[in-house]
């Protein structure tokens, strides 16, 4: 009996141990200006998860309804990040867990065996877009965003991301060389991921291959 309750006590010790730390602080209705909570119309959560993480949490006081559930690794946003509009309804999903690096040092002219960089084969045909190059930038312009929480922050830079135009003209996107931040990073891997097919795909002897492109992206805060 004795040592079943000493287990029950190093159990109930071990889940005290493992409670989660929080914070909460009341927000006006601009999500900028901390407030009292009976003046507040938000209420903005931080713990700190068992596996150091932390998750922020927003929430509507009169509905209870979440608008922002975010993580964040060493001051870092990470994994899946949910937004809703301040009626409760989806916003946007994003998913920092799936952007790719590539050391900015290292010079890469192909992936494997099947996928080659245009710029390194002679007597190749590149890839086209569209008819014209015209239809490539105005792609980029129409559909770049600037995230929110960059421009909060003031932050601005470019962002070198390397794509693949497969042998059919999709688009897949493969690494990001060097790190400008995070919020950029992922609206350029997004502006990738999204592209539509390619009219043309490259080709190599006549026949269609994967080609590999590096396509800088400037961030700038006008």
């Amino acid at each position: 009996m004795k040592g079943k309750l000493l287990i029950l006590l190093v159990t109930f010790v071990s889940v005290v141990n493992a409670q989660l730390k929080s914070k909460t602080i009341y927000l006006d209705k601009t999500l900028s200006k901390e407030v009292k909570e009976k003046k507040a119309k938000y209420k903005k959560t931080e713990t700190v998860t068992q596996d150091s993480l932390v998750n922020i949490q927003i929430k509507i006081l009169k509905t209870n309804c979440i608008i922002a559930d975010k993580y964040f690794k060493d001051g870092k946003p990470y994994g899946i990040w949910m937004t809703y509009t301040k009626d409760c309804e989806f916003l946007r999903r994003r998913d920092f867990s799936k952007l790719k690096y590539e050391d900015m040092k290292k010079v890469s002219t192909s992936i494997d065996g099947s996928k080659i960089n245009y710029d390194s084969i002679i007597n190749s045909v590149p890839p086209q877009f569209g008819n014209d190059k015209g239809e490539f930038l105005k792609y980029i312009a129409n559909n770049l965003r600037f995230p929110s929480e960059a421009m909060d922050e003031g932050v601005s830079g470019r962002v070198y991301i390397k794509f693949i135009v497969k042998a059919d003209g999709s688009v897949e996107a493969h690494s990001i060389m060097g790190k400008a931040q995070p919020y950029l990073d992922y609206e350029a891997w997004e502006l990738v991921s999204n592209m539509p097919k390619w009219k043309y795909p490259g080709k190599q002897k006549g026949k269609p291959v994967d080609v590999l492109y590096t396509l800088p992206l400037n961030f700038k805060i006008e």
